[in-house]
């Protein structure tokens, strides 16, 4: 079946002045199996990012431990997460050993600079502080038919940031979550949604100029932890998503397959220009 794939062009500016930036962060997902790479992940993250995950679920079991206890003490703000085979992680983790790793992790790490990523059937059981809480789904099946019946279960939980991430195999499939955002913000819901894939890279760019609270993006090209992230560096500096709002003209290109298109390098730059 033919396939519409969406490259976004961002036109950073007005006809009259140029346009002020957004609050949304940048999020930088880093993936390591040793503390040696992990530190040097977080070194170049740290460069651009806003914040930085952690992927628990990525490092050797044997110095899980001592990482949290050593890792931490750097001085930026982190996303901490240990997810499940189920929901995208990197390995499989029963119910008894993600609470066991929670439970470590919240009573030994108080730093105001630390954020979590739990699923909600976790946040239900610990009811930890919702303002440092993220609650999230994630769907690799392709686009649920009750999307919305996802929002309103990740919002009976005590969090104050929901995020919600489909696969989406078509660019009109992404749309659904999208529209979740107008939602989000008329319930005072900080939201963070997510398409995966090609066809929903449109919604890692867009987002924060749209009143998302935060952007996924990878440590480079070759290192991504969810399919269709953007390295940090062309989403700041080709994309320019700290730069856009709702008034920025948006354009795009049409076809299959057009994954390989120089596009949007050249275009947004022209654009960068006027």
């Amino acid at each position: 079946m033919y396939q519409t794939i969406f490259c976004c062009h961002s036109a950073a500016f007005k006809k009259e002045k140029f346009i002020s930036m957004n609050n949304g962060k940048i999020c930088v997902s880093v993936c390591a199996e040793t503390r040696k790479e992990l530190v040097k992940q977080i070194q170049q993250a740290a460069i651009y990012a806003d914040i930085i995950e952690l992927r628990f679920d990525c490092l050797d079991r044997n110095i899980i431990r001592k990482v949290m206890e050593n890792i931490l003490k750097i001085d930026k703000r982190f996303l901490i997460t240990f997810r499940p085979k189920e929901q995208g992680g990197k390995r499989e983790l029963n119910l008894r050993e993600r609470l066991k790793f929670w439970e470590f992790f919240f009573w030994n790490n108080k730093a105001e600079n630390l954020y979590a990523d739990l699923e909600f059937d976790l946040q239900l059981i610990l009811k930890l502080d919702s303002k440092k809480i993220i609650v999230s789904s994630h769907d690799f099946s392709g686009l649920s038919d009750n999307l919305t019946g996802t929002y309103e279960i990740l919002n009976t939980v005590n969090s104050d940031f929901l995020k919600i991430a489909v696969q989406a195999d078509d660019i009109t499939d992404s749309t659904t979550v999208w529209k979740l955002l107008e939602r989000a913000k008329k319930e005072n819901k900080k939201l963070i949604p997510i398409a995966m894939g090609e066809a929903g890279k449109w919604t890692r760019i867009l987002s924060l100029a749209h009143g998302a609270f935060m952007t996924y993006a990878s440590l480079e090209s070759g290192k991504e932890t969810a399919s269709g992230q953007i390295s940090v560096q062309d989403l700041i500096e080709t994309y320019r998503v700290k730069e856009l709002n709702k008034q920025t003209q948006i354009y795009g290109i049409i076809g299959n397959p057009v994954a390989h298109s120089l596009s949007p390098y050249m275009h947004n730059a022209k654009n960068r220009k006027r």
